[in-house]
């Protein structure tokens, strides 16, 4: 760092004195109350949640919205397990006695 003069302090750069007075504001007792109450955090997480809600309503309004699939058998991403028949192809009896 260069030199200065006795008495003059160096200047201070544009992001310093922001860094400073940031400082500053995070430190005041008004900041810290505002920041643990739990109704603003809720706002403030809504407002942040927001922008991401927006895109998706965007989305949907630009590019349509997708039908939803009436027949669950259609439908690749479900995931449907089947039993395997029996060899013989005769019905397996459940544990307890009832049908399949």
């Amino acid at each position: 760092m260069a030199r200065t003069p006795k008495g003059m302090e160096p200047r201070m750069s544009i992001r310093d004195r922001f860094v400073d007075q940031a400082k500053r504001i995070t430190s005041s007792g008004v900041f810290l109350r505002l920041v643990s109450n739990d109704r603003v955090m809720k706002v403030a997480t809504g407002v942040m949640d927001a922008r991401g809600r927006l895109g998706a309503a965007w989305d949907i309004l630009r590019n349509g919205h997708e039908l939803p699939v009436i027949d669950p058998a259609l439908d690749d991403d479900l995931a449907v397990h089947v039993r395997p028949a029996a060899a013989n192809g005769a019905v397996r009896a459940a544990a307890n006695g009832a049908g399949p």
